[in-house]
């Protein structure tokens, strides 16, 4: 009779479960670039802050002129 074949092999054994750290080099230039961009952000908003301002100066101004008595353009 025949010999099963598959008897010779042996057991298969699990390799080690993958850990989370450290992580791969993808999420760690992930991280990088969201940091970048945070910090992008916060540097054009902060620059941008006076023109924001001045623009909702000149708003409230040209809704205003009526009660103001006096026109925008004089100012």
């Amino acid at each position: 009779m025949m010999e099963d074949p598959l008897a010779a092999l042996r057991p298969l054994h699990a390799p080690p479960p993958v850990g989370w750290w450290p992580p791969a080099p993808g999420w760690w230039l992930a991280a990088v670039l969201v940091a970048a961009v945070i910090y992008w952000i916060y540097r054009y908003r902060k620059r941008m802050a006076p023109k924001r301002a001045a623009l909702q100066e000149l708003e409230w101004l040209e809704k205003n002129k009526d009660a103001m008595g006096q026109p925008v353009a004089v100012l």
